[in-house]
């Protein structure tokens, strides 16, 4: 394979993961649909563009649908390793190269733009409308856990930076 070629598998591979990861897809199916390819590769080594197309089309048939990647990224997302990965991914992708921040989870760290512990500024700035205490515990907790109110941090800013707002 040319590195070119490479990559694209990597990307191939790296893609259906995270997908079936972010979907909760069981993990046997994808150490089987993996096995399987491997498997195929090693068969039809015979003929290269035949065993691309076959093995790049088992991949593409299993990959989750961006309309179940995006119901999904609209949920509440606990997992601070997925979290910080596709924070990371997005980084890398965004800033149009690698290397801009070093994947360490000991040096990066998950932070909650609006913390994790309602204040009444931030209730007010998330506009929460529910009346009661745990009507607006629940809606909190529902925007602060969305991807979207995550960011990555250095350790020593995150530290320093506590619950302030903005």
């Amino acid at each position: 394979l040319t590195i070119e070629e490479l990559e694209e598998w990597i990307s191939l591979v790296e893609s259906l993961t995270l997908r079936w990861i972010l979907t909760g897809g069981n993990a046997q199916v994808l150490e089987n649909i993996f096995q399987s390819t491997a498997i195929d590769a090693l068969s039809l080594k015979e003929n290269r563009n035949l065993a691309i197309s076959s093995l790049k089309k088992r991949f593409s048939d299993n990959m989750q649908s961006d309309e179940n990647i995006a119901s999904r990224l609209n949920e509440p997302l606990d997992d601070t390793a997925l979290t910080r990965y596709i924070a990371f991914k997005l980084n890398e992708h965004l800033s149009g190269q690698m290397g801009v921040l070093k994947f360490d989870p000991k040096l990066i760290h998950v932070e909650h733009i609006a913390p994790d512990t309602i204040t009444d500024f931030w209730k007010s700035a998330l506009s929460i409308t529910s009346t009661e205490a745990d009507e607006i515990a629940a809606e909190y907790d529902d925007l602060t856990e969305k991807l979207g109110n995550k960011t990555l941090l250095e350790y020593k800013i995150n530290s320093s930076l506590q619950n302030k707002p903005f």
